[in-house]
């Protein structure tokens, strides 16, 4: 009853909160709706002490820790895959900075004298220079290629005697699966560790920052900063000195 709402304390809803089933984000989130409620009962003077659940703060989340994969591990997990495409979709990722769904998107016209054209987040369009090992597993992925399919990488299985692009899902999956055969943790390596390890490995090595967020494709710096642990030329030289 509103009677019995009027006489909750603040730690009654803390213990409220520490009581919901579930992580943080859904402790937060529950929190949330009674804070609303509260509030539309205060401001039609149903209750006088809507103060006591504003005093109470939104649990903390607990920071990720990313856990990067060393040189050694790059080339292992590259060297287990079963498929060529997924060996040169792993190398993309580590030594590129791929997002996967913009692997999906690549066409095959894309790829140009050692250069790729991507589309990124917001259709932004970059273009990088790959990395030579990169270059020599896609020239042999493709000269392997017997379909006229546009895309640079294709689905394994075709639907309806069509073959179609390759899925995000069918990366995401095809990255836990070498995590398996090269006896990593597949809990812990996923396609954007992959995209974070290679702008890691740039920012700890002294690469300018606004460099990295054009290779990147991100539309600002602040993004590109969340990985510290342009010029296409000056950015040709930064993968080439890798």
């Amino acid at each position: 009853t509103i009677e019995d709402i009027n006489k909750l304390k603040s730690d009654n809803f803390v213990d409220f909160r520490n009581a919901v089933s579930g992580g943080v984000s859904t402790k937060n989130l529950a929190l949330q709706i009674i804070k609303i409620y509260m509030n539309f009962l205060a401001e039609r003077k149903y209750i006088s002490n809507s103060e006591e659940i504003r005093i109470v703060k939104r649990l903390k989340q607990p920071k990720r820790v990313v856990t990067i994969l060393t040189d050694e591990e790059k080339k292992l997990l590259i060297s287990s895959a079963k498929y060529l495409d997924v060996k040169t979709i792993l190398a993309m990722m580590i030594y590129g900075g791929l997002r996967r769904d913009e692997i999906c998107q690549l066409k095959r016209d894309d790829y140009q004298n050692g250069h790729i054209k991507i589309t990124g987040k917001g259709n932004r369009q970059r273009r990088i220079k790959i990395f030579p090992l990169v270059k020599e597993l896609l020239d042999e992925y493709l000269a392997s290629r017997k379909d006229d399919c546009e895309f640079l990488f294709v689905a394994h299985r075709s639907i309806g005697g069509k073959i179609h692009g390759l899925s995000g899902q069918a990366i995401f999956s095809q990255v836990k699966a070498t995590c398996i055969r090269a006896n990593l943790d597949s809990s812990k390596v996923y396609p954007h560790l992959l995209r974070h390890g290679f702008a890691s490995g740039l920012i700890n090595s002294g690469v300018n920052m606004i460099l990295v967020r054009d290779l990147m494709g991100h539309s600002s710096i602040a993004t590109t900063e969340l990985y510290s642990h342009s010029q296409s030329s000056v950015l040709d030289d930064v993968i080439d000195s890798q």
